[in-house]
């Protein structure tokens, strides 16, 4: 595991012990790693967002030129596969426009090294359940109306997305995994989510009536849309189906259903 100083993996609490860990920000060169350990196959999940204090030192330090280092040393001591993870997010939308720029900068590296070294680059779309983020907007949304606030503003509600839960999250990069000789190409791009897509006004109404409150207030298109806002966007499950036979099996309903069942219990506990 190679991860910030001040990451907190308390997710990790049950294997951490066992598993070796180290801080990225402490080691100026990665190779001692890979002779300390036989490295098979690299997951690279680690990014840094700066949605609001843009900080453009940051951002491509986290998603470009970190992972650039680790590719090199993936390469030269001949890792099998580099396991990326992508974004459905462009480069032009909203306060995210600079992290949609570096995952594209990226991209276009691995699209370079892929005559070094087997490259899947994994579209992520819309995670989400339990444990996630508290800024994040199911989060948010959800602990707003489990605390009964009057109103809720939120843009009109119309533009779409591909939520995947967290479950089939996990699902879906195990089965890639285990099936990597599957994978013929050296550059793979597959989109991880369930090929459906739902309205986040849809998306807020189911919240609310998992929560029985009849209180709030949702103020449907009191917010303006993000600059450049996407208004559609779903996963191609097509490589996902052909490589791996397999495809997410968690409806929208069943998903925040239990991501709400969660956050009901944690309101309660943090609200004592």
């Amino acid at each position: 595991l190679l991860k910030r100083s001040t990451s907190n993996t308390w997710r990790l609490d049950d294997i951490i012990d066992r598993v070796p860990s180290y801080s990225a920000d402490d080691m100026d060169d990665y190779s001692s790693l890979f002779e300390t350990h036989d490295i098979d196959i690299i997951i690279h999940t680690a990014t840094q967002y700066s949605r609001n204090n843009i900080n453009a030192n940051e951002i491509i330090s986290a998603n470009v030129l970190f992972p650039a280092k680790i590719l090199d040393c993936a390469i030269q001591y001949n890792v099998k596969c580099f396991i990326n993870t992508d974004t459905f997010t462009q480069a032009d939308y909203g306060n995210l426009k600079f992290y949609g720029l570096s995952k594209a900068q990226f991209r276009q590296w691995l699209v370079q090294y892929q005559k070094n070294i087997k490259i899947i680059n994994i579209v992520l779309h819309q995670m989400y359940g339990p444990q996630d983020n508290s800024s994040k907007f199911i989060p948010f949304v959800m602990k707003e109306i489990y605390q009964g606030k009057p109103h809720i503003n939120f843009t009109a509600g119309e533009q779409k997305r591909d939520f995947i839960y967290i479950k089939d999250v996990l699902t879906g990069y195990q089965k890639i995994i285990e099936n990597l000789s599957q994978f013929d190409n050296n550059y793979t791009q597959i989109e991880l989510g369930t090929g459906i897509s739902h309205s986040i006004k849809e998306l807020v109404l189911q919240v609310q009536e998992l929560s029985k409150n009849r209180v709030t207030q949702l103020n449907f298109g009191t917010l303006p849309y993000s600059e450049n806002e996407i208004m559609e966007e779903v996963a191609n499950c097509q490589s996902l189906e052909s490589y791996l036979h397999w495809k997410p099996s968690i409806s929208l309903e069943k998903g925040l259903e239990e991501t709400f069942r969660w956050y009901k219990q944690y309101f309660k506990e943090t609200d004592r």
